[in-house]
């Protein structure tokens, strides 16, 4: 990350990590962190950010079971 490339202020060794969804016409989404560790622990915490896109598509394990329980919702 370089000053001028995000909206906020950062101290040296804030880092993103960037997710993406083959397969979905979606954007993609940059996290951040402290460091690199952290930008990366956020990123693979994927549930919340499909619990997000739930709301436009349902997503299903290989067996065709649903990922998300239904009785949570």
């Amino acid at each position: 990350m370089t000053e001028g490339s995000v909206p906020f202020d950062f101290s040296e060794g804030t880092a993103g990590c960037t997710i993406g969804f083959s397969g979905l016409p979606e954007k993609e989404i940059v996290v951040y962190g402290a460091d690199k560790i952290q930008a990366l622990e956020f990123a693979v915490d994927i549930d919340p950010y499909l619990r997000g896109l739930s709301r436009k598509y349902d997503f299903f394990w290989e067996n065709g079971d649903p990922y998300f329980d239904e009785s949570a919702k």
